[in-house]
């Protein structure tokens, strides 16, 4: 099943199968390999899980808080390992391996040190948990007017932090656009068969915006490593904290370019 809801099959069950499958998926990466391609694939789905939640949540009143909790708690249980590996990969996007090798080696030995069975094995738990729960959802009298007001909440969060950095751009008020144009996007695909003009055309920029936004979030991440890791990096330290703070530029310029196309009214009109 793809990530997103058809117009003609009902709509309770499309919510519940999209959910299974994104559950099923996360497990079958861990119990096959709890690397770090698995770790960032089961993150990837919890998020889609919850955006699909929020789509409907006031449909579910409790139990969406409890599952919401539920698929928070179950992707921070790895989110160490995650984000070493997302401060690598913005590495070699700065700069190839043999550039910084001080710094590779460090995140490398990081890395290492971080993998930790008894996490994947508490992950696979939860997992196992929470689909067990799907189907029991009080999803019976969910309507496409339920998901439209879910949207439309997530269209005005995104809307409201993107205008707190406005105001003030610092690493927290971009990490949460970050989440929120994230949330964004996942409902966005999930709707964009059912209004194809007005969301599915939102899809590619907000796909490229929160990438941006990913990509500025790594590289901060990468900074206050560099900054507190100064004495073991030595000669590597200012050269690339440099190219850091030139990237990061860059991106704000796209981040802000992509924001005014897409958050330019209060309320979205389908």
């Amino acid at each position: 099943m793809n990530y997103q809801l058809k117009c003609d099959s009902p709509l309770s069950e499309q919510i519940k199968g999209i959910a299974q499958e994104k559950v099923l998926a996360a497990t079958e990466y861990l119990r096959r390999d709890g690397n770090e391609i698995a770790v960032h694939g089961l993150r990837k789905r919890c998020k889609k899980v919850r955006a699909l939640l929020r789509l409907v949540d006031t449909e579910m009143s409790d139990v969406f808080q409890y599952e919401n909790s539920h698929y928070r708690a179950l992707s921070q249980t790895l989110a160490r390992s995650r984000d070493l590996t997302a401060l690598r990969i913005a590495l070699l996007d700065l700069a190839p391996p043999h550039y910084f090798h001080r710094l590779h080696n460090l995140l490398n030995e990081l890395i290492q040190a971080e993998q930790n069975h008894a996490a994947v094995t508490a992950a696979l738990r939860l997992l196992d948990e929470g689909q067990k729960r799907i189907p029991s959802w009080p999803l019976d009298h969910v309507s496409w007017k339920n998901t439209e007001a879910g949207y439309q909440r997530g269209y005005q969060k995104a809307v409201n932090a993107w205008r707190k950095v406005q105001k003030h751009k610092n690493a927290n008020r971009l990490h949460l656009l970050r989440k929120r144009a994230k949330d964004h996007w996942y409902q966005s695909r999930l709707l964009r068969k059912r209004y194809p003009i007005t969301i599915g055309s939102r899809c590619e920029s907000l796909k490229q915006l929160g990438q941006a936004l990913g990509d500025w979030r790594d590289l901060h991440l990468l900074a206050r490593m560099v900054v507190i890791q100064q004495d073991r990096l030595q000669s590597e330290f200012s050269r690339v904290l440099e190219i850091i703070r030139h990237r990061q530029v860059l991106l704000l310029k796209k981040i802000e370019e992509f924001c005014k196309k897409l958050f330019s009214r209060q309320h979205f009109n389908f």
